[in-house]
């Protein structure tokens, strides 16, 4: 996962987290153990969402450390302040992280991903 958010983050005009990726972690915005502030999800979307790749984002590993299972409110102003570019803009354009806006991001990621790893089309 680290990889192909590292090369999303490159894609987007990023830096290239390859050589520094021991400073960041891999953050589920949803967390897996989902406290207050999550009521937008039921318990059967924590099995179905957690680990996608569109709720993943890469972030700083002193800020993952301070925002565990808080909201998504609590956690933006982290986003916001990240240097990863992909992360950052995870603030601008979702104002609430809710299954919807996850379900909306994941074939967004699988595009810009299949527009990094094209695969010849077999015969």
């Amino acid at each position: 996962m680290r990889y192909i958010l590292s090369a999303l983050e490159k894609e987007a005009g990023g830096a290239d987290l390859a050589s520094v990726a021991a400073g960041f972690s891999i953050k589920p915005i949803f967390p897996q153990a989902a406290d207050a502030g999550w009521d937008a999800f039921s318990e059967r979307d924590q099995d179905t969402f957690v680990h996608r790749l569109g709720n993943l984002a890469l972030l700083e590993t002193a800020f993952n450390r301070d925002l565990a299972n808080a909201p998504y409110a609590s956690k933006r102003p982290a986003l916001a302040a990240s240097a990863i570019t992909t992360t950052r803009h995870l603030s601008d354009i979702y104002d609430d992280w809710t299954p919807e806006t996850l379900a909306a991001r994941q074939p967004q990621i699988v595009r810009r991903s299949t527009a990094i790893w094209r695969i010849a089309q077999l015969p």
